[in-house]
């Protein structure tokens, strides 16, 4: 849902008594009919493990510069 002063995408916002707003930071607030849905489940990261390590020597690139 976009603003109707300013044209912006509304955040949504649930109050206490379960009823849902799309504010915008010009000011401007209007309350969504029960019929929107809104998502706010966001699935973390799971940790991930340290994992192997390997290092190896490495001598660089054989190439030298003659300049």
């Amino acid at each position: 849902m976009f603003c109707s002063a300013c044209g912006r995408i509304l955040n949504v916002k649930k109050d206490k008594e379960g009823r849902v707003f799309g504010i915008c930071s010009c000011g401007f607030m209007k309350e969504i009919d029960s019929g929107f849905i809104v998502s706010q489940d966001v699935e973390k990261e799971k940790e991930k493990g340290k994992g192997i390590l390997i290092e190896t020597e490495s001598k660089g690139f054989p190439h030298v510069c003659k300049k």
